[in-house]
């Protein structure tokens, strides 16, 4: 009877590795700025908007839908200047689209990333902005502890057990990586 192997990865941590950035607004504190990929737009939330004393102007309206498939319209946009934290240069002007219920204070999308040739190096942690470094605030690279989350994570399912074969082939695998 041939012996079936395989593994199946499970979710590592409850912790996500956000790309996140800090933007120093008009001289206040710093505000947590998430680098979102996956976002055609950038957004603000009506909170911070409210906390800068800035009035929004009326805008196209645009639907925004989230990762969980909800959707929120807004016909609301404001011009801010971001300069990011531990920056030299003169601050980034950016078009945010105002949310009344966002959850985080600001959402660089697409339209950040593109206009201005921002190039994102997860190795380092790092954005390249128009020449400029910009550190990812908090973010780790998954490729250095990869190999560590996949072992202590790996659920076996065989039929008949745990195999001297197979622990073999586990036990070179933590040899060639270190572990």
């Amino acid at each position: 009877m041939r012996q079936v192997r395989y593994f199946v990865i499970c979710e590592p941590r409850n912790e996500t590795n956000v790309l996140e950035v800090e933007v120093l607004l008009e001289d206040k504190d710093r505000v947590r700025a998430i680098v979102d990929t996956g976002s055609t737009r950038n957004h603000v939330s009506q909170s911070l908007v409210e906390e800068l004393g800035r009035q929004p102007l009326e805008d196209e309206t645009v639907t925004t839908v989230f990762g969980n498939s909800t959707e929120s319209k807004t016909n609301r946009s404001i011009q801010i200047n971001c300069p990011f934290n531990n920056t030299k240069r003169r601050p980034f002007s950016v078009k945010f689209y105002v949310l009344q219920n966002l959850p985080i204070p600001m959402i660089l999308g697409n339209e950040f990333l593109a206009n201005n040739d921002v190039i994102i190096n997860l190795m380092q942690g790092t954005l390249l902005i128009k020449e400029e470094v910009v550190p990812l605030k908090g973010y780790s690279n998954p490729g250095n502890e990869i190999d560590a989350i996949f072992y202590d994570r790996i659920c076996l399912g065989l039929p008949e057990g745990l195999s001297t074969e197979n622990k073999e082939i586990i036990n070179k695998y933590m040899n060639e990586h270190k572990f």
